[in-house]
C-alpha cells in the first residue's frame, strides 16, 4: 500500500511531499491451510502471476516518482508571477535633402555616378470601352449660283432645292451672287445641307442642275455627303489610353530597374532611374474601334550613390525621441524626388526617413519596477506598472510574492 503525505515549509516556501509504501495484506493470506500438494502445472503459474504482480508495482512506484519529481521542478524552474511589459514606441519621420555628386563629392556631398543609358518599347492592345451614339445625320454639300443679270441678286438662307428624285436641299447662309459680265456669269457658293437625315441625303454632283429661285439665276450642287442614320458604335476613350500607359509604364519601370541594377557595383545603391517617354497609339480618342494598341517608348538612366556616406546625414538628422528611447531595427528611406543639383553633375535628392524608437529598460530599472510590486496582487500591481515610465501596456499573471526572485519580466515589443 502507498501513502501520500504532504508538509509545506512557510520559512522557505517549499513543499515536501513523502511517500511510504506498505506491503498489502489480503484476507486470503491471514490463513494458510495446505490441503494437498501443488500439481506440477500449477506451481509455475502461480510463480508466474507473482512475477508480474511485482512488475505492476514498480511500474506505478517510478509514475509517482516521475510526477513528484516533474512537480518540483516546475516549481522551481518557473517563476511564481509573469510580468508581461509593453514598452511605449514612437515613430518619428525625418525629411532632408541629400547631395549626390557624379563628379569630385565636396564636404556634405554623397559619391555617385550615372548608369549608361537604356532604350525601351513597349507596346500593349486592350479592348476599348467608348460607347458613342450618334444621331441621324443629314448630308452636306455645297450649291453654286450663277448670276446672268448684271446687277447683284440675294440667296436668303433657307432657300429650298431639289434634285431630279425629289432630294430635298436648303442653304444655310444667306448668299449674295455677283453680277454677271455679259459673257461671264457672277457666281457665289453656299453652304447646304438635306432637309431629311439619313443617307438618302448623298446625292451626286450636279444632281441639282438648272434655273432656280430668282429670275437669271442658275445652281448646280457639289456631292452631298455624311448622311446615315442614327447608329451606336464601340469607340475608344483617353481612359482606355492612359489605362493601357500605367500598366506599360509598371513594366517598364520594373525592367528598366532591372536592367540598370546589372551596372550597380558592390556598396552602391539605385537612387532614381528616371524615363523620357512617349506615347502613341493607333486609334485616338473617340474612334471608332474595338481595341486599340498603345505604345510607350522610353530613354531611361539611373543615378547611384555611395550607401555608406548616403547612411551618415541620415542618422545626425534622424531624431530621437525625449528618454531612454532606441532606434528598433532600421531605418526606412524613402526618395521622394531628384532634381538636377546647382552645380554641374549634381543632383538634389529629398529623402525622408523612419523609424521605430522603443523605450529601452535597463536591468536596474527591470529590479526597480519589481520591487515597486513586490507582494501586490495581480491587479494592483498592473494598476503600479501602466503609471511607471516607459510603460504602455502591461499584463501581470499571477499575485507577485515578496521574494522578486520569483518574478519573471517578459518585454514585448510590437512590429
Amino acid at each position: 500500500m502507498i501513502e501520500m503525505e504532504e508538509k509545506a515549509n512557510p520559512q522557505q516556501n517549499t513543499t515536501f511531499i513523502f511517500i511510504q509504501h506498505f506491503p498489502e495484506i489480503h484476507d486470503e493470506e491471514r490463513t494458510i491451510v495446505v490441503d494437498s500438494v501443488a500439481s506440477v502445472d500449477e506451481a509455475p503459474r502461480a510463480s508466474h502471476w507473482v512475477r508480474w504482480r511485482f512488475f505492476y508495482v514498480a511500474i506505478a512506484l517510478l509514475l509517482v516518482a516521475s510526477l513528484v519529481t516533474a512537480y518540483l521542478v516546475y516549481l522551481w524552474v518557473f517563476p511564481i508571477a509573469i510580468v508581461t511589459i509593453v514598452p511605449k514606441s514612437e515613430q518619428v519621420a525625418t525629411k532632408l535633402d541629400i547631395v549626390v555628386a557624379t563628379g569630385q563629392a565636396q564636404d556634405g556631398q554623397v559619391p555617385g555616378r550615372l548608369l549608361s543609358p537604356l532604350t525601351m518599347s513597349l507596346s500593349q492592345t486592350v479592348p476599348v470601352t467608348g460607347k458613342t451614339h450618334l444621331e441621324a445625320q443629314s448630308a452636306r454639300g455645297t450649291i453654286t449660283f450663277y448670276n446672268a443679270a448684271l446687277y447683284p441678286q440675294s440667296i436668303v438662307a433657307g432657300t429650298l432645292l431639289a434634285n431630279a428624285d425629289g432630294v430635298q436641299i436648303v442653304t444655310d447662309l444667306d448668299t449674295i451672287v455677283p453680277p454677271g459680265q455679259l459673257a461671264t456669269n457672277g457666281q457665289a457658293t453656299a453652304s447646304a445641307h438635306a432637309v431629311l437625315p439619313g443617307p438618302g441625303g448623298n446625292i451626286a454632283a450636279n444632281s441639282i442642275y438648272g434655273p432656280c429661285c430668282l429670275l437669271n439665276i442658275q445652281a448646280s450642287n457639289g456631292a452631298f455627303q455624311g448622311g446615315q442614320e442614327a447608329t451606336t458604335y464601340q469607340s475608344v476613350t483617353q481612359v482606355d489610353i492612359e489605362r493601357a500607359v500605367i500598366t506599360l509604364n509598371a513594366q517598364l519601370d520594373q525592367s528598366a530597374t532591372a536592367a540598370l541594377s546589372t551596372q550597380i557595383h558592390d556598396g552602391e545603391q539605385l537612387a532614381m532611374a528616371p524615363c523620357e517617354q512617349s506615347v502613341s497609339s493607333d486609334h485616338k480618342a473617340g474612334d471608332k474601334a474595338t481595341q486599340v494598341q498603345v505604345t510607350v517608348n522610353a530613354v531611361c538612366t539611373g543615378l547611384v550613390y555611395n550607401a555608406k556616406a548616403f547612411a551618415i546625414p541620415l542618422e545626425r538628422a534622424s531624431s530621437k525621441p525625449d528618454g531612454d528611447y532606441r532606434l528598433h531595427g532600421e531605418l526606412q528611406t524613402v526618395i521622394q524626388s531628384a532634381q538636377r543639383g546647382d552645380n554641374e553633375g549634381t543632383y538634389r535628392l529629398t529623402v525622408e526617413s523612419r523609424g521605430t524608437w522603443v523605450y529601452s529598460f535597463s536591468a536596474a530599472s527591470l529590479d526597480r519596477l519589481k520591487a515597486s510590486v513586490a507582494g501586490k496582487s495581480a491587479g494592483e500591481a498592473m494598476r503600479v506598472l501602466r503609471r511607471a515610465n516607459g510603460v504602455q501596456n502591461v499584463n501581470v499573471r499571477g499575485d507577485v510574492p515578496q521574494d522578486v526572485s520569483k518574478v519573471r519580466v517578459v518585454i514585448v515589443i510590437g512590429g
